[in-house]
C-alpha cells in the first residue's frame, strides 16, 4: 500500500492508531511484568524500564515522524506539516475519548 495515494487525514489516523496500539501493548507488558515481580524493584527492573523507555521513544518517534520526515526530504514541506498536524490532532482526540471513557 502506497501512502502517497492515501489522503493525509487517513494516513494520520493510521499513524495515530498505530501509536495507540503500540502504547496499549507496552501497557500490557508493564502490567504483566509487574505481576511477575514481587516486592520492591531491583536494579534489573530499573534497567528493563529504562530500556523499554528508549525503545518506546524510538518506535513512537518512527510511527509519528517517519513519513513526515520522508515527505520533508522529498521537498513536500506543506504535506509533512499537515500530516504532523493531523496526527497530533487524532492523538489528542484519542486521549480525550479515553479520558471520557475512564471518567
Amino acid at each position: 500500500m502506497k501512502f502517497k495515494k492515501l489522503s493525509m487525514p487517513l494516513v494520520a489516523l493510521l499513524q495515530a492508531l498505530a501509536v495507540v496500539v503500540y502504547c496499549s501493548l507496552v501497557a500490557l507488558f508493564i502490567m504483566w511484568t509487574g505481576e511477575l515481580m514481587d516486592g520492591p524493584g531491583g536494579i534489573w527492573q530499573i534497567i528493563l524500564s529504562l530500556c523499554l523507555l528508549v525503545v518506546s521513544a524510538a518506535v513512537t518517534g518512527f510511527l509519528v515522524f517517519g513519513y513526515p520526515i520522508y515527505l520533508f526530504l522529498d521537498k513536500e514541506v506543506k504535506k509533512a506539516l499537515n500530516l504532523l498536524s493531523y496526527t497530533f490532532l487524532f492523538l489528542i482526540l484519542t486521549i480525550i475519548i479515553i479520558l471520557l471513557i475512564i471518567i
